[in-house]
């Protein structure tokens, strides 16, 4: 069975955490399951990596981007890149543009890992 490989960027960790807040500040219920819907649907992406939606943006270094929405939170994005046998998850984001993760500064540098194998086919 092949394992794909989920890299996490530090970026992404901070969006998420943002967002979690964000929520919070409102609906500190809806948070917790903000959190839970993130970790399944990475889960899902790494099981159906290219069923998100291909996304073109300028620059060498920002092809092969996807976007799938966050289960059951349908505002906000998950953007991943999927190569051999890695999901790179890059961002997440609101569909509006509001970006926690920029208001509490970025670094590209810190990647995360862990690794989910597939489930055999029935």
């Amino acid at each position: 069975m092949n394992r794909v490989e989920i890299f996490v960027r530090h970026a992404a960790e901070l969006d998420a955490f943002g967002y979690f807040q964000y929520i919070r500040e409102n609906n500190p219920e809806a948070a917790l399951r903000f959190l839970e819907a993130i970790d399944r649907t990475v889960e899902n992406l790494a099981l159906q990596p290219l069923k998100g939606r291909l996304r073109k943006f300028r620059g060498k270094d920002l092809k092969n981007i996807r976007s799938w929405r966050v289960d059951d939170f349908e505002n906000y994005l998950i953007f991943y890149r999927f190569a051999g046998m890695r999901l790179e998850i890059l961002r997440k984001a609101r569909r509006d543009g509001f970006s926690a993760g920029v208001a509490a500064g970025i670094n590209f540098n810190s990647v995360g890992t862990r690794t989910v194998s597939p489930q055999a086919d029935a």
